[in-house]
């Protein structure tokens, strides 16, 4: 495991999150990437935040996936083994019980035509929306 993995592993285990997202980029419009290997009850919440997300975007006019586009829930843990890879996002989940997943953000290049300003805003969007959804839908465990 490379040092770096094991830092954030250690800083989830202390804090234990309500929510983690690990950052991506490509040339694309943004989106949240469902975290497969979670239950099914905590990839229906990141498919609501995931809905709610693009909805903001659309609303803001920012770019965004095509309305009434949402994340597929799969019960990929019936069978073994699992058909999807287990990576960080999987492992933060299953140690502390985060509601985590990857989000990808536009580069800003010439193919997905984000202008700064337009990242800056998706970004910023996607923290308040974090804040929102956690304030509203806050799972406490027993």
């Amino acid at each position: 495991m490379a040092e770096e993995t094991k830092a954030v592993m250690k800083i989830a285990l202390e804090e234990v999150p309500d929510i983690t997202v690990s950052l991506h980029s490509c040339e694309c419009n943004p989106f949240i990437i469902q975290n497969s290997l979670a239950p099914v009850f905590m990839q229906k919440r990141i498919a609501e935040l995931a809905t709610q997300l693009n909805n903001r975007y659309i609303n803001l006019g920012l770019p965004h996936m095509e309305e009434g586009w949402a994340l597929s829930i799969s019960n990929n843990d019936t069978i073994p083994p699992p058909k999807e890879s287990f990576n960080l996002v999987s492992a933060l989940h299953y140690a502390t019980g985060t509601m985590s997943f990857t989000f990808e953000s536009p580069h800003g290049t010439i193919e997905d035509g984000a202008t700064h300003e337009e990242i800056i805003d998706i970004q910023l969007g996607l923290y308040e929306e974090i804040f929102k959804y956690i304030l509203n839908n806050r799972l406490y465990w027993k």
